[in-house]
């Protein structure tokens, strides 16, 4: 039985390639301590800290939630400046 994976997944990977059909990975423009807003996702609409990127394509960010600091992992491509 074949999973099905959602056409915005598919979109967004495919967005992330060029001709040839090879991943570009995202330059990090965002230095610890600057502010981002998540664009995708649970947290989608929160803003929060960069902290660091984890691997290749997965960053950190520091989120204020119900009054208490969160840390999160989350796409590097569903981060924007806030």
């Amino acid at each position: 039985m074949a999973a099905r994976v959602p056409d915005d997944l598919l979109a967004m990977l495919r967005s992330r390639e060029d001709a040839q059909g090879i991943q570009i990975l995202p330059v990090e423009e965002y230095k610890p301590g600057s502010r981002v807003r998540i664009t995708q996702g649970g947290f989608a609409g929160y803003e929060g800290i960069f902290q660091a990127a984890t691997c290749r394509d997965r960053v950190t960010v520091l989120l204020d939630v119900l009054g208490r600091k969160a840390r999160t992992t989350v796409d590097s491509a569903s981060i924007e400046p806030a």
